[in-house]
């Protein structure tokens, strides 16, 4: 499973991975199976499995896939996919917190609320952020669609992993090595999968139709925030910054 980060890339490593004749998703890029609380997630499983094709030709070594995002953001799925099956593999994603903030919140604010089915934001950038701030100051959860700014404290959500599942089935990437895919960081990833190494071309997905700057002094702000985090983060994954 590809379980995040929301905006750090998930869809271009996706299809990407798509290509390699043992790896195969379902119907659709997120399957958002165990981050819908109206299921049974241990009792209703053939539905969870319907997602997948099953053609004549699929290889009994077949990889399947499900990259939703939203798994890494609640304890809650993580749970249920431990229960559902606790060798799962994971993958998680991470890019510059504040940036990925700012294209969540952009995500939210260029839908129609007359052909949208799911939120639309309707404050600025800025005022979003200040209101996340007020309801971190205050000690309140902000919603899966509001949490611009937790989304980006990436250390706590790979504790909260950890505390679920085993280092070696956790592969963390940074956004950069999507975006300048290399024969390396492609033979990381599918001898992490467990498939025979194949040449696979990057396809680049999800770029923003209306690109905007975000306001430079909400962006330093979030920087400052970030920062100590980010600190903590490197130093939790022995790794030097490589995102964008």
């Amino acid at each position: 499973m590809i379980i995040g980060v929301q905006k750090g890339g998930t869809t271009a490593l996706f299809h990407t991975l798509m290509q390699h004749k043992l790896l195969q998703g379902g119907y659709n890029k997120e399957l958002h199976f165990f981050s819908d609380d109206r299921i049974d997630h241990l009792n209703d499983l053939s539905r969870y499995r319907a997602h997948f094709k099953l053609p004549a030709f699929t290889a009994s070594n077949t990889v399947f896939m499900d990259a939703t995002p939203r798994y890494s953001a609640s304890p809650l799925y993580l749970e249920r996919i431990r229960d559902y099956q606790p060798k799962m593999k994971l993958i998680f994603v991470i890019r510059d917190p504040a940036k990925r903030a700012y294209s969540h919140w952009s995500m939210n604010h260029r839908r129609s609320p007359q052909t949208s089915q799911h939120f639309v934001e309707t404050l600025s950038f800025e005022q979003a952020i200040l209101e996340n701030f007020e309801r971190m100051a205050q000690g309140a959860s902000s919603s899966l669609y509001t949490n611009y700014i937790e989304r980006g404290m990436y250390l706590t959500t790979i504790k909260s992993i950890l505390e679920r599942f085993p280092e070696e089935q956790l592969l963390i990437l940074q956004n950069n090595e999507i975006k300048t895919w290399s024969d390396e960081t492609s033979k990381r990833i599918q001898d992490f999968l467990g498939v025979p190494y194949a040449p696979l071309k990057s396809i680049v997905r999800n770029t923003n139709p209306n690109p905007s700057i975000p306001p430079a002094e909400i962006m330093t702000r979030l920087q400052a925030f970030y920062a100590p985090h980010n600190k903590a983060l490197f130093e939790h994954l022995q790794m030097e910054p490589n995102w964008s």
